[in-house]
């Protein structure tokens, strides 16, 4: 019986906790969340909170994209960070293409 009461008392801990973390939760349009009055901004996977209840920190590129380390979900977080970056990439890549034309002739 004493053990029921410690198995039941910490899953109503870990439920509260759940429900807490969802109360903060804010979905974006992209498959990540973050959490309301966070100081600092981080992003957890949304799949993996949705899937296992874990608030799983993802890895954030220079980019503007994203990608969970644990469950390989990946997206755009800032739209114009990732134009800007492709639009650098362009750039070297014209300039290559440029460079090995007049090197060819």
């Amino acid at each position: 019986m004493q053990n029921e009461i410690v198995s039941l008392s910490a899953e109503n801990t870990d439920l509260k906790k759940i429900k807490d973390i969802e109360n903060r939760i804010e979905r974006h349009t992209e498959p990540y969340i973050t959490l309301k009055n966070d100081s600092i901004d981080i992003l957890y996977c949304s799949c993996c909170w949705d899937y296992e209840q874990k608030l799983i920190q993802v890895k954030s590129y220079d980019s503007g994209k994203f990608k969970c380390i644990h469950c390989v979900n990946e997206g755009t977080y800032d739209k114009a960070k990732h134009e800007e970056h492709l639009q650098r990439e362009r750039a070297v890549f014209r300039s290559l293409s440029e460079r090995n034309r007049r090197n060819h002739w």
